[in-house]
């Protein structure tokens, strides 16, 4: 029996992201998960709002609402054969008084803008999907980043299967830049995480996808978890508020539903650099 206890904990250092006047969310995929997660990025919106920084968001999918998504994403039969980003997005700004904007097509690379408005800009890409197309092209994202300079865009990513998920969050594209700029010289912080493809480039195969896929509706809805869209949009949340307000101290956590644990990778150099 291994009784040792993970203490890396304690050896862990806080992420730091760059000086920022405006951020973005871009949030890609607006179904189980994503409906959750724009909810709670939009009181996060409303919380940096009130600090004098600018937040906006843009909510990104090219779905429409049916009548399966109902039980267990956050619409109602009055949204139906809506495009879920336009509902989602025009919902949230009315009620609470905030930049959001829609996209109901598929994501893109290009549709981020590290120039919109004045000052410093900060993108956070909060990818809520499910297949590896589309992780394909939201690991684009980082290239634009400049290794060594500023990392001003960040990923993070959000799966699940039937009764478990993982988050995990990056801006570093090469295990070769996380090594040389991860931990800047003498300090006590860090300034890069790898992308959630370097951790598991498991979630760019397209074999799982072909499993998922030859399963019907209603045998999905029937294996997977009311809750599990809830818990990853939660541990995503904490995830955006620790990147917003500093003290976030990991970039990877993966939770087991049916036996309720719970584990997450620190940030130190022994996890980062190995």
């Amino acid at each position: 029996m291994n009784t040792s206890i993970d203490t890396s904990f304690l050896e862990s250092v806080p992420f730091l992201v760059p000086e920022w006047d405006r951020i973005e969310f871009m949030l890609v995929g607006c179904g189980g998960t994503g409906s959750h997660c724009a909810y709670a990025i939009a009181r996060l919106m409303y919380a940096i709002n009130i600090t004098g920084k600018t937040a906006s968001a843009t909510f990104i999918d090219f779905d429409i609402v049916e009548e399966k998504n109902i039980i267990r994403q956050l619409f109602c039969p009055g949204d139906l054969t809506r495009p879920k980003a336009q509902v989602l997005a025009h919902r949230l700004s009315l009620s609470m008084g905030l930049d959001i904007g829609a996209i109901n097509q598929p994501f893109e690379v290009g549709m981020i803008n590290l120039n919109k408005g004045r000052g410093l800009n900060l993108i956070v890409v909060v990818g809520c999907v499910d297949n590896a197309k589309a992780r394909i092209e939201l690991a684009k994202s980082l290239d634009l980043n400049i290794p060594g300079n500023t990392y001003r865009v960040l990923w993070i990513d959000g799966g699940n299967h039937e009764q478990s998920g993982q988050i995990l969050l990056g801006n570093t594209s090469s295990f070769e830049d996380l090594r040389r700029y991860a931990f800047p010289v003498n300090s006590s912080f860090c300034v890069g995480l790898p992308a959630p493809v370097l951790v598991h480039p498991e979630l760019l195969v397209e074999e799982q996808e072909r499993i998922q896929q030859s399963l019907s509706c209603a045998e999905l809805a029937a294996s997977q978890s009311l809750s599990i869209n809830l818990r990853v949009a939660a541990e995503i949340n904490d995830y955006l508020r620790g990147i917003v307000f500093g003290g976030l101290r990991k970039f990877a956590t993966y939770f087991d539903l049916p036996t309720g644990s719970s584990r997450s990778i620190y940030i130190t150099k022994s996890n980062l650099l190995k």
